[in-house]
């Protein structure tokens, strides 16, 4: 999945960023903690994403290639 597929558009925090008033000046500094969390977890979790199709692509490159066949 990249960022232009919708990624972008899943890892939006599900709550706003203030919370108490319409404007959204008022910042809540636990909620804040919260998307910061969320948001670091997903990146963590693209990174290890990349790395298994990185190490796929290998796979499938290599037996392409014939190394690894058995005789």
């Amino acid at each position: 999945m990249t960022f232009s597929d919708g990624w972008g558009k899943r890892s939006s925090p599900l709550k706003p960023f203030s919370a108490g008033d319409d404007n959204g000046i008022n910042s809540n500094p636990l909620l804040d903690k919260c998307n910061t969390e969320y948001s670091q977890t997903l990146v963590q979790l693209h990174h290890k994403i990349m790395k298994l199709y990185d190490n796929y692509e290998q796979c499938q490159n290599r037996a392409l290639n014939g190394v690894g066949r058995q005789q």
